[in-house]
């Protein structure tokens, strides 16, 4: 665990973030109370010089850079962890295999010895002349003993290979959900940034293949900050929560979606021209219009939100992060034309 704080310096702690918070004008959300809590306790060097920079800047109330800052000076930290994790279902799948080679070289070695028995058991009934009653019963004991010792390391040999086959499974499941938790984020159940550069890489290699187009839209949530900063940062969660519902509900399950931000997002939409992209967009944009959040107190209506929109179409199949970018510029396009509208990239002039 990263922080071992006792209760009186946890507290003491928490008001110093806050302080800090109040101070910058920077709403309090996980990311933030994390990067916030680094930076007054000093214990992360690297994270305080970049805040620093970021306040002399005048720029730390923007979410973007603060969640820069802790993708590159905090995600490592729970990277490592999830590295540990691997490591240890490394070691558990060496050791099952070692255990796993150790049986089957007894069984082999046993197997051997069985043989010898059954070609010396052979020779001597092969031999000049009957047994007598004696030496009869001395090889047909001799062959019980060898046979019974044979099927006890076989059978040793096939429990192993089940339990083996039980716990390969295991190891297996447990590297599946690390990597799926690595790739996902938490609060919304999309894909994060690491996710959105896998998925969409191994998409667009067929898409292209295909010379068929792939549009890119970036979404964000209008006027997020006043909402934080009127309502609190548990009623920003639902609202991001509700507007990543709005957004799966408005693509097909072929399109890739990904929260790249505080309040924004990437989605990603294979074989689908400008057009009809810009026809998704807008279901977007209409749904989420519709979202209805209650107060927990009254159970009244909570206001209206609205997304603002960029997009861009890739038809090249050249580096898809350019597009990405374009349709960020897109996005901005959006919002200074007044919001809560899809804006098409264009260059200007």
């Amino acid at each position: 665990m990263r922080y071992k704080d006792g209760l009186a310096a946890s507290a003491e702690n928490f008001r110093l973030v806050l302080q800090k918070l109040t101070e910058l004008g920077i709403p309090f959300t996980p990311v933030h109370y994390s990067v916030i809590y680094e930076y007054v306790t000093g214990i992360n060097p690297p994270l305080k010089e970049a805040v620093d920079a970021l306040i002399h800047s005048g720029h730390a109330s923007s979410d973007q850079e603060m969640e820069n800052i802790f993708v590159n000076h905090l995600v490592p930290e729970f990277l490592s962890q999830l590295n540990s994790n691997q490591e240890a279902v490394s070691r558990d799948l060496q050791n099952l295999l070692t255990r796993l080679s150790e049986s089957t070289s007894s069984t082999l070695l046993n197997a051997a010895k069985f043989q010898e028995g059954l070609e010396s058991t052979k020779s001597t009934l092969e031999g000049s002349g009957p047994l007598n009653s004696v030496d009869l019963l001395h090889v047909v004991k001799k062959t019980l003993v060898d046979t019974d010792s044979m099927k006890r390391s076989t059978s040793i040999l096939e429990d192993r290979l089940k339990e083996s086959q039980s716990e390969i499974d295991r190891l297996n499941k447990e590297l599946r959900s690390a990597k799926i938790a690595a790739q996902v984020d938490p609060l919304t159940e999309l894909l994060n940034r690491r996710g959105l550069e896998q998925e969409v890489d191994k998409c667009l290699l067929a898409n292209f293949k295909k010379k068929e187009p792939c549009s890119f839209l970036m979404v964000d949530i209008d006027h997020f900050k006043k909402i934080n900063d009127a309502r609190g940062h548990l009623l920003g969660d639902k609202v991001i929560q509700a507007v990543a519902k709005a957004i799966r509900f408005s693509v097909r399950g072929e399109d890739i979606v990904a929260r790249v931000g505080g309040e924004e997002f990437a989605i990603v939409l294979p074989r689908t021209n400008t057009p009809h992209a810009h026809i998704v967009a807008e279901h977007i944009r209409e749904h989420v219009e519709k979202i209805e959040l209650l107060s927990s107190k009254t159970r009244q209506k909570i206001g209206t939100f609205t997304v603002s929109i960029g997009l861009d179409t890739l038809t090249d199949g050249k580096d898809w992060h350019q597009s990405l970018d374009r349709a960020d510029k897109a996005l901005y396009q959006s919002k200074t034309g007044g919001r809560n509208r899809t804006s098409v990239f264009y260059d200007e002039p």
